[in-house]
């Protein structure tokens, strides 16, 4: 009987075990639900810019319009809830580096990503895309904003996954006829 009401802490114990493992389960399951929601929109998003696209807009007038639209919304809520954590003044240095990777990444990727669906397919574009966090690490790295030790385990994972992506990447291209214009 003593198991029963807890007097050693035994039956207390397993129902918090089994607690935090309904918790751990609960919490994977939604972040897996999320992730799988987000791959579907990001399909969904490719099929309806591969529409836009072939209705003749210019994929340069929509990398500026999402730029805008999510400035828009995105800088009301960093405003909001990251303002205190912001550096009080804004240096050159930084200015520079905000530019570069904003440029380098986001109008990067959003480039990369519709000139993949105007020469090919929703399907190539969305694959060519994951170049972008490669491309980023060596503009970063170039300009000190990345730091590279070949004596770190993450360094070397950072630049072979790099080199596999790219590799990747480059069997995809020729398998679309030439991603890049060639023959």
């Amino acid at each position: 009987m003593s198991v029963l009401y807890g007097d050693d802490g035994g039956l207390m114990m397993m129902m918090g075990v089994r607690k935090e493992v309904r918790k751990l389960v609960g919490e994977e399951v939604v972040i897996v639900g999320g992730l799988m929601a987000t791959q579907m929109g990001y399909a969904g998003y490719s099929v309806m810019m591969s529409y836009v696209l072939a209705l003749g807009v210019d994929p340069l007038y929509l990398v500026i319009f999402s730029s805008f639209s999510s400035f828009f919304f995105t800088a009301p809520l960093a405003l909001r809830f990251e303002r205190s954590l912001w550096p009080r003044k804004l240096s050159l240095k930084l200015i520079i580096q905000f530019v570069l990777i904003s440029f380098g990444g986001i109008t990067l990727f959003q480039c990369l990503f519709l000139k993949g669906i105007k020469l090919t397919s929703p399907v190539v574009a969305t694959a060519m895309p994951n170049l972008t966090p490669g491309l980023i690490c060596i503009i970063a790295w170039t300009f000190g904003l990345e730091r590279v030790n070949m004596g770190l385990l993450y360094s070397k994972v950072k630049i072979m996954g790099t080199v596999f992506v790219r590799c990747r990447g480059h069997h995809n291209e020729r398998n679309a006829q030439c991603f890049w214009g060639g023959t």
